[in-house]
């Protein structure tokens, strides 16, 4: 519900910390965080070409990534 209240804003910008939390950011200045999680891929990030960005479960930030090139 809360996120729909973003629409019709545009993505500025998406950024990966060291420690694998997503943040984005919009036009509008609204912003969006999301941590890793210990148990869960607590995000995914699809992009063209079957590019694929997923957070592994833990805190050490790190991220497994596919393509299909």
């Amino acid at each position: 519900g809360a996120i729909l209240m973003l629409y019709p804003d545009s993505l500025t910008g998406a950024t990966v910390e060291t420690d694998g939390t997503l943040e984005l950011a919009f036009a509008s200045g609204a912003t969006i965080t999301v941590p890793p999680n210990p148990h869960y891929e607590a995000w995914q990030v699809n992009g063209p070409n079957g590019y694929l960005v997923v957070c592994v479960p833990g805190t050490t930030g790190e991220l497994s990534v596919w393509t299909d090139e």
